[in-house]
């Protein structure tokens, strides 16, 4: 079992069970979940705690589970 085992799909993606008729899943930084966050990055290192993301600049921007 690797580290991406331990990320429950909430957490890369996470929808309401029943979101409001205005419910924007962007509109909330802490709630849109790793994949909405990459915008066509690549993960570089992905730990049960936190993920790492290559930037086009080459700098790495670290999310870390909640």
């Amino acid at each position: 079992m690797g580290a991406a085992d331990d990320w429950a799909a909430d957490e890369l993606a996470p929808v309401p069970a029943e979101p409001h008729p205005s419910y924007n899943r962007l509109s909330r930084y802490d709630a849109t979940g790793l994949v909405w966050l990459l915008q066509g990055r690549e993960v570089i290192v992905l730990t049960a705690t936190s993920a790492a993301i290559m930037n086009t600049s080459g700098a790495v921007t670290v999310w870390l589970r909640t």
